[in-house]
């Protein structure tokens, strides 16, 4: 049986707490919420 694993990762960049996104990721560099 095959599986996919469906999990999300959430953030948002005015907490602060994220120092591994910076603007270099760009394709990523954004707040990322539920609403996505």
């Amino acid at each position: 049986m095959m599986r996919i694993d469906a999990h999300h990762h959430l953030w948002a960049l005015s907490r602060g707490d994220y120092g591994w996104l910076t603007p270099d990721l760009a394709p990523i560099y954004r707040d990322f919420c539920l609403s996505d």
